[in-house]
């Protein structure tokens, strides 16, 4: 049994999809409105998974063949979360950008490939029952006096979230990508273009490194089309339950889909 462990992906569109949903239903198997369930995100966007290799590259030479930009991609090549380096400190060094910790790595400028920017979101919602006691003056007279308070429970809803920006870095002949995440790194090695927020230190840090891979492809649409979160988490107690949500491994395999359509043209 062929192993279906392949995907498809749109990277771009010849015409807008909402003109090909009939002509292109035939290729999957589905009615135009099913397709467009599907196919109306932001790209890229994923057209099928659980194909085999011959499958998926078949599928992938035909939205080709109409004009769009497809990849056929082997999931199991995809790094996602600990796969990929994520360092807490870097060294801006004159010919290299120089990663400490685990995964430590030396990137020289003119090595790298490609600078994704994108948005991570983490989400966290929690549902609370809370009961009410109230004096109830019909509960009252109907109980004889016995009873004379209702109870009444309501669910509390509570929601946090949380928003940064992190920058994947492609190189030539380096292992794994890199992300870099607002949030956790230390900007100590920007001395004098230090900031007061981890914000602006994260966007002094982009723009110098734009500037010192001026080869490197730029791509910044994930900030402003971010991933929507999907459930990774949920706790139950006695009386809440939080869900926990975020958009990072979509990050990783949407950043992934476009370096590789960057690298087969795609785009």
């Amino acid at each position: 049994m062929a192993d279906a462990r392949f995907l498809v992906a749109v990277t771009r569109w010849a015409r807008p999809p909402e003109q090909e949903l009939t002509a292109l239903a035939p290729l999957f198997g589905l009615t135009p409105y099913d397709l467009r369930l599907r196919l109306l995100g932001p790209l890229p966007v994923l057209a099928a998974q659980g194909l085999d290799a011959e499958t998926a590259a078949e599928l992938a030479r035909a939205l080709r063949g109409q004009g769009h930009g497809a990849l056929a991609c082997d999931q199991a090549s995809i790094p996602r979360g600990d796969e990929l380096v994520e360092p807490r400190d870097f060294a801006l060094e004159p010919e290299a950008l120089a990663l400490a910790g685990p995964g430590a790595v030396r990137l020289p400028y003119a090595g790298l490939e490609a600078l994704v920017l994108a948005t991570r979101i983490s989400a966290e919602t929690s549902a609370t029952a809370v009961t009410q006691k109230r004096l109830s003056v019909g509960r009252a007279m109907v109980t004889g006096g016995l009873s004379v308070r209702s109870k009444k429970t309501r669910n509390v809803r509570e929601s946090d979230e949380s928003r940064e920006l992190v920058l994947y870095l492609y190189a030539q002949g380096a292992p794994r990508p890199v992300r870099l995440c607002e949030s956790s790194l230390r900007y100590g090695q920007l001395a004098e273009l230090m900031a007061p927020t981890g914000s602006q230190n994260f966007q002094a840090l982009v723009a110098i490194l734009r500037e010192r891979a001026r080869a490197a492809w730029f791509d910044e649409r994930l900030v402003t089309q971010p991933r929507k979160p999907t459930l990774v988490g949920a706790s139950i107690g006695t009386r809440q339950l939080t869900e926990s949500r975020s958009n990072a491994a979509e990050l990783d395999l949407a950043v992934h889909l476009l370096v590789r359509a960057h690298r087969e043209q795609q785009l």
